[in-house]
């Protein structure tokens, strides 16, 4: 989303954005994993203060925090946990989903993709990344282009488009959280006259609500 470039887990270098990056690995996600939160107690260095936003053990309810922490010192860095098990699958199905499936697994982004039946490659996805919310609206490549908007849970989102393709069909619906950043994006097909804003703030309002609250949910493949 950013334009910046990563390593990833899987050895790809891609630019971070869920609709430019190459797919990894993936699979078909059924519903909400439970296990997705369960909380595996991990270290943490020792001037951690306890139920902050540094405690990975930490079981507080942090929805409504927005951290500031550079990506370069953030906890939640390798973290991060895949997005797809979190995310309730009849209701984005509803929209026209045929498949969730994991886009991207790495260590500063996790992305899950949404694909249609009939139409190939992804139309809409979910992603969560390490870095903070100020940074990534004020990239080259994304500009602020509406909002505030509100999402489920009450916190304050905005719309973006690709300030470098005149010609995108994509819109994201972005906001900060506790560990960097979430969004959902969608990309109108060419042929389509759907508002693809609108169809973004669709999926999102079925994500939001469903990613991780608590610092302890951040388990990267150890729940």
């Amino acid at each position: 989303m950013m334009g910046v470039k990563r390593i990833l887990g899987c050895g790809v270098v891609a630019v971070v954005s869920v609709l430019v990056v190459a797919e990894c690995s993936s699979g078909t996600s059924g519903s909400p994993n439970s296990d997705a939160a369960k909380v595996v107690s991990v270290s943490v260095p020792a001037d951690v203060p306890k139920d902050s936003i540094r405690d990975l053990n930490s079981t507080k309810d942090m929805s409504g925090v927005v951290t500031t922490i550079p990506e370069n010192q953030s906890p939640y860095v390798g973290n991060l946990p895949q997005v797809c098990p979190f995310l309730p699958k009849k209701p984005i199905e509803a929209l026209g989903a045929e498949k969730i499936l994991l886009n991207l697994d790495g260590e500063y982004i996790q992305s899950c993709r949404f694909q249609p039946e009939g139409i190939e490659g992804w139309i809409a996805a979910a992603a969560i990344y390490t870095v903070p919310y100020y940074q990534f609206v004020n990239g080259d490549s994304y500009g602020i282009v509406g909002g505030p908007l509100t999402l489920p849970t009450g916190k304050p989102g905005v719309y973006l488009r690709n300030k470098v393709l005149a010609d995108s069909r994509e819109c994201v619906v972005a906001w900060g959280t506790f560990y960097g950043v979430a969004e959902v994006s969608y990309n109108r097909a060419s042929d389509s006259s759907e508002d693809e804003c609108a169809r973004a703030l669709e999926y999102a309002k079925i994500v939001e609500p469903a990613l991780p609250r608590e610092p302890a949910q951040m388990r990267r493949g150890k729940s």
